[in-house]
C-alpha cells in the first residue's frame, strides 16, 4: 500500500522546491492617510528610499471613504503603481449583500492601484467584555456563531472578485471579539475552496490570545499578510516569529513599520542555492 502525501497541514511537511525559495514576496511599510488626501506625505519618499519595497496603506481612520481614498492615491501615484501595495481597509456592514457590494467596489479600485493584497478588518461583537474594539460601536453582531457565519458567507461570495481581480482577500482575526481560533478561521478559509482568500496577521494583535507562532503553523499557507511590529516585540520573539515563516517557506508579504529591520527580514529567510 502506497503512503498518502503529506499536505500543508501535516507536521514535518517539508515543500518540494525549498532549495528555490527566496523569502517574502515584499516587504511594504504601512502608511496612513487622511480621508480626503491632496498629496502624498513626505514619508513615501522616504519609504521607498529605505529599501522598502512599497506601502501598504491603511484606510482603517476613513470608514465609508475607502474607494475616494484609493482613486485619490491612484491619481497622486499617477496611476497604476509599479510597486507591490497592499491596502488595509475596515468593513462597515454586517448584512452579507451589502458587505460584498462594499468589498467588491473596494477590490475593484485595488485593482486599479495594482495592490496584491486587500487586508479586511470585520464589524465587532457588540457588548464583548474587555473588547475596545466594540466599545462604544453601533454597528455589529449579536454574536460570535453571527460573526463566524457572516465571515463565513463573505469568503465564500467576495472569493471570485478577488480572484478576478488577481489580489488576494485577507481577513484579520482576533478584531471587535470575533474569529478568536485559528482552526476555525482555517475551516472557512478552505470552505471557500479558493486561492484568493485567506488572512492577515497582526503578531502584536495575536499575542494576546495565544501564539502568534501557533496561528501561522495552523493557517500555513493560507496567511496572505503578516504584520510585524518590531518595536513591540523581543528579539526572542521575531526569532520564534521567522522560525514559524521559514517552516512554511512563506513566500508572500510582510508590513513592518521599522526601515531598519528590513535587513533583518531579508537575512532570517533562505536565498535560493
Amino acid at each position: 500500500m502506497s503512503e498518502a502525501k503529506e499536505t500543508p497541514d501535516d507536521p514535518g511537511y517539508e515543500p518540494p522546491g525549498c532549495e528555490l525559495w527566496a523569502g517574502p514576496r515584499a516587504v511594504l511599510a504601512p502608511l496612513q492617510l487622511g480621508p480626503n488626501p491632496q498629496a502624498l506625505p513626505p514619508s513615501y519618499d522616504e519609504i521607498i528610499e529605505a529599501g522598502f519595497d512599497g506601502v501598504a496603506w491603511d484606510l482603517r481612520e476613513v470608514p465609508g471613504a475607502a474607494i475616494e481614498v484609493l482613486a485619490a492615491i491612484a491619481a497622486l501615484l499617477g496611476g497604476v503603481v509599479s510597486r507591490p501595495c497592499a491596502v488595509v481597509c475596515r468593513c462597515d456592514a454586517t448584512s452579507v449583500g451589502e458587505a460584498v457590494d462594499e468589498i467588491t467596489a473596494v477590490i475593484e479600485a485595488c485593482a486599479r492601484l495594482g495592490a496584491i493584497c486587500l487586508s479586511l478588518t470585520l464589524p465587532p461583537i457588540i457588548g464583548v467584555a474587555g473588547c475596545d474594539d466594540a466599545a462604544g460601536s453601533r454597528t455589529g453582531f449579536r454574536s460570535y456563531q453571527e460573526h463566524l457565519n457572516f465571515t463565513g458567507a463573505l469568503l465564500h461570495e467576495a472569493r471570485l472578485e478577488a480572484g478576478s481581480a488577481g489580489l488576494a482577500l485577507a481577513i484579520e482575526p482576533a478584531v471587535g471579539g470575533g474569529l478568536l481560533s485559528p482552526v476555525e478561521l482555517r475551516e472557512l478559509i478552505d470552505g471557500a475552496y479558493a486561492a484568493s482568500v485567506g488572512v492577515c496577521l497582526d503578531v502584536a494583535r495575536l499575542g494576546q490570545w495565544g501564539s502568534a507562532a501557533d496561528w501561522i503553523e495552523t493557517l500555513c499557507h493560507r496567511v496572505c499578510l503578516v504584520r510585524l511590529p518590531f518595536d513591540m516585540m523581543t528579539p526572542e520573539d521575531v526569532d520564534t516569529i521567522f522560525a514559524a515563516l521559514i517552516r512554511f517557506r512563506y513566500d508572500r508579504t510582510i508590513i513592518c513599520p521599522d526601515a531598519g529591520l528590513i535587513v533583518r527580514c531579508r537575512e532570517a529567510m533562505p536565498k535560493p542555492s
